[in-house]
């Protein structure tokens, strides 16, 4: 892209002799100084950041989590599963909160501001709006192959973003669910986004897991503003926007290839590149501003925390 990449550095095993968490990670998020780890057997882990130690262990499900999501309130947090099943988990009392509507694997989550709704989005080619105390579905949209992958409810834009493997990514209206724009088709599946106050990024790959495609959209133009293909050799597992200490805008992305990347906000190069050689392929990625910590899962020898200053990687510990 006109710049130099920086060259790939090496996460070994030397950093942390210690594994805790042995099941492929498959999602994550931060709640205050915990980081939640959902896992490939239905198991979510809470982990102390700082101690590094294991706080409790649920267990929700009965098969592979595909996303965690806390509850903006601090008060639990949500899961979807391949079991169909969305579940409400206490942080205090591991009571659990079953939804239930979706035909197919429950793949992604998001909630409003104060988390009195929540949005979930299916393989079943549906997304359902629910009210979280009652546990009714108040709308359902259901749109021909679009089968759902990532979904981001933005309060700044009062709109819902969800990408799919119809190669779009549609602006919903959260009160109706209709989809008020289409952001034009890319070449790939879309695999994942996150959302700024005006920019959307999306990350796309084809169908045998290669031909990576990452892009930066204008939401009030509705229009790519910066693409770099091939961002990474393999599958985009996660995209993350991110904002350092000075207040500069980057981009962090995973990839099955086992690297992680920091990109500036147009795309124009790759900032700093980490290579995790014992994780076998990452797939998901979880940032904590308070904290200043990544959290990145992998398929092998579970969760690598990062601390993240100067757009650079510093490796802390496995777990």
């Amino acid at each position: 892209m006109g710049k130099k990449q920086s060259k790939q550095k090496d996460l070994s095993t030397e950093t942390s002799k210690v594994i805790q968490h042995y099941n492929p990670v498959t999602s994550l998020d931060f709640y205050q100084e915990y980081v939640l780890a959902a896992n490939s057997v239905g198991n979510i882990d809470c982990y102390d950041v700082e101690s590094k130690n294991k706080i409790s262990r649920y267990s929700p499900h009965q098969a592979e989590i595909t996303q965690v999501v806390s509850h903006p309130r601090h008060i639990g947090f949500f899961s979807s599963s391949r079991d169909k099943v969305i579940c409400f988990n206490s942080f205090d009392t591991q009571v659990i909160q079953k939804y239930e509507d979706h035909k197919l694997v429950v793949t992604a989550l998001s909630t409003n501001q104060d988390g009195t709704q929540m949005v979930s989005g299916s393989r079943d080619c549906t997304v359902k709006l629910w009210d979280v105390s009652t546990k009714c579905v108040l709308k359902s949209s259901s749109i021909a192959q679009n089968m759902v992958t990532d979904i981001k409810w933005s309060h700044e834009n009062n709109l819902i973003f969800q990408s799919s493997e119809d190669r779009s990514t549609k602006l919903m209206d959260p009160k109706t669910l209709f989809v008020v724009s289409c952001l034009p088709k890319k070449n790939y599946f879309q695999t994942c986004l996150d959302v700024s106050s005006f920019n959307l990024v999306t990350g796309s790959t084809g169908c045998n897991g290669t031909g990576c495609e990452l892009v930066v959209w204008d939401i009030r133009q509705l229009k790519s503003l910066y693409t770099v293909i091939n961002s990474h050799a393999e599958k985009l597992t996660d995209c993350k926007f991110l904002k350092t200490f000075n207040n500069d805008t980057c981009i962090i992305t995973s990839s099955l290839d086992s690297t992680i990347k920091v990109w500036q906000s147009d795309l124009s190069a790759s900032i700093d590149t980490y290579l995790i050689s014992t994780g076998k392929g990452v797939t998901s990625l979880a940032v904590s501003m308070t904290l200043n910590r990544i959290a990145v899962g992998t398929f092998e020898y579970g969760l690598h925390m990062f601390d993240f200053t100067m757009k650079k990687f510093n490796p802390l510990f496995i777990l």
